[in-house]
């Protein structure tokens, strides 16, 4: 973390959270790139806020939220929006006069939902114009471009911008990850799976210049090395990162890009586990939803990961998917089942429910209905229960609240 920057009583005072938690905002590489352009500016005092039983403080400052002229809001995912009313709730006598913006891909995907609650939703990268953004917030203009304010009719255009900030790092009790070192590597993704929204937002992949992304590794002096990317393994000289890295901290890889050398590498840098997201393991259906899955690749993938000296396999699933039947349920049942007997490795399956993203190739598909849902999540439990095999599912309920914000975007409305 940045060198603490003194509290100035003249100064303008910015308050950063997410509202997913405290490791949810120390751990947000967002909001470490706001924190520091805000931080080189005169004038300007930036904190992060920690929540402690409804209390929202300054981290560094000690300040309670009264204090501060902005709150800038990072939204992860759509479902932030429940925890930020919550909290706005909790402290209302103490925001009377706080001006609240609110970024992020959960802001983008439902601004209508989150002008709710703040004064107005920034439309995609900030990086560059921070500074720019809260200075205009304060002095009351409405005609900023890429922000959304309350009463408009139409969404604004969406800002894409190069990677300034490559790096940043995470210590501290309130990180999710520990004391990790966070470089950036690409934005956006090269497939067009049709239930993501990054792909049809973001048209291009942009892998950051390697010379840049090996400076930033090597600028660490030890310790846990977190790549960030929606593509990891997209980028064109992902095995040079990987070498550069003493202990590296993987996201998710796409099935069909891992190999034995890249799992022998990340097994070196201390990875322990591999996390894919196949989404389905039905063939029929991977091909409909645009991104193919084929049964020996994952068996051979799983295969070469043991013999790697990787245990555990992590596997980002999801259920109620367009078209998806109960045959297509039973086999992605029966291929964990098969996959866990016969290479022994541990598997840890995540369901997450389907919901139409506007942008995406699915955006006007309907949400599973509830007794239909149920009826998968039962062929799963039913037939993997007693196995090597650990199951999570997102619950229902939730789900169908955050499709309902997200119903409430304009986005929706220009398909």
């Amino acid at each position: 973390m940045e060198k603490k920057k003194p509290f100035l009583k003249s100064a303008v005072n910015i308050g950063m959270i997410c509202p997913g938690g405290n490791a949810a905002t120390f751990s947000s590489l967002a909001l470490h790139y706001m924190k520091r352009e805000l931080s080189s500016e005169p004038g300007i005092f930036a904190d992060f806020l920690l929540e402690r039983k409804g209390t929202v403080t300054g981290f560094e400052s000690g300040l309670g939220l009264s204090k501060f002229d902005i709150l800038a809001v990072t939204a992860s995912w759509a479902g932030d929006y429940f925890p930020l009313k919550k909290l706005l709730a909790e402290n209302q006598e103490k925001i009377t006069d706080l001006k609240i913006i609110t970024g992020g891909p959960g802001a983008l995907s439902a601004p209508e939902s989150f002008l709710e609650l703040s004064d107005a939703v920034f439309f995609g990268d900030a990086d560059g114009i921070f500074t720019e953004i809260m200075r205009d917030i304060l002095s009351e203009k409405t005609d900023m471009p890429w922000l959304m304010f309350k009463g408009d009719s139409k969404s604004p255009g969406i800002r894409f911008s190069e990677i300034l900030w490559g790096k940043t790092v995470l210590k501290g009790s309130h990180s999710s990850f520990g004391e990790t070192g966070l470089v950036e590597i690409s934005r956006g993704c090269p497939y067009s799976c049709k239930f993501c929204w990054l792909s049809g937002l973001r048209k291009r992949f942009e892998p950051r210049n390697t010379e840049d992304v090996l400076r930033d590794i090597n600028s660490f002096e030890r310790g846990k090395i977190g790549l960030v990317s929606a593509a990891f393994l997209s980028h064109p000289d992902i095995k040079d990162l990987v070498k550069a890295c003493q202990w590296v901290s993987p996201p998710s890889c796409r099935m069909d890009l891992v190999t034995p050398e890249i799992l022998e590498l990340l097994h070196e840098k201390k990875t322990v586990s591999l996390t894919l997201a196949p989404e389905t393991l039905s063939e029929r259906l991977s091909e409909h939803i645009g991104k193919p899955f084929h049964r020996d690749a994952l068996f051979k993938t799983a295969s070469w990961a043991r013999s790697s000296g990787i245990r555990k396999l992590k596997l980002y699933m999801m259920t109620g998917l367009p078209s998806s039947d109960d045959d297509d349920t039973s086999e992605t049942a029966e291929t964990l089942f098969s996959l866990s007997e016969s290479t022994g490795i541990k598997i840890e399956a995540s369901f997450n429910q389907f919901i139409p993203m506007p942008f995406s190739g699915f955006a006007l598909s309907p949400l599973c209905a509830r007794d239909k849902l149920e009826e998968e999540t039962e062929i799963l439990k039913k037939r993997l229960e007693r196995t090597g095999v650990s199951l999570r599912f997102s619950q229902p309920k939730k789900t169908e609240k955050i499709y309902g914000l997200l119903k409430k975007s304009s986005l929706f409305k220009k398909l």
